[in-house]
């Protein structure tokens, strides 16, 4: 398999796991699927939520020891975290933030 090929493949399975997801949580998955699902050990919450919400308990601690939301991207302690609320910004301003997100 080529490599191009590899990642068409990759990206389509990201897109059926995704759709699954959503239908999950829209109660529109038929339960004999949701319990295929579960028994392969499916994880019904994306790793990018997991991560998200790490960073905003990240946030949530440097607010408390600073008293603000301001990370410096100056500031190597916290640069990732710096970068991430950089970033939640951008999506926000843009309308992109995902709508899950924007209520947490």
């Amino acid at each position: 398999m080529e490599i191009a090929e590899f990642l068409r493949t990759i990206q389509s399975w990201g897109k059926w796991v995704d759709k699954q997801r959503q239908f999950y949580k829209k109660n529109k998955l038929l339960s004999d699927r949701i319990e295929l699902l579960n028994d392969i050990g499916f994880e019904w919450v994306s790793s990018k939520v997991v991560s998200w919400i790490e960073r905003f308990e990240q946030l949530k601690q440097y607010k408390q020891v600073y008293g603000n939301r301001n990370v410096s991207t100056l500031d190597k302690n916290y640069k990732e975290l710096a970068n991430w609320v950089s970033n939640q910004r951008q999506l926000y301003k843009k309308g992109k933030l995902s709508e899950d997100l924007k209520n947490f």
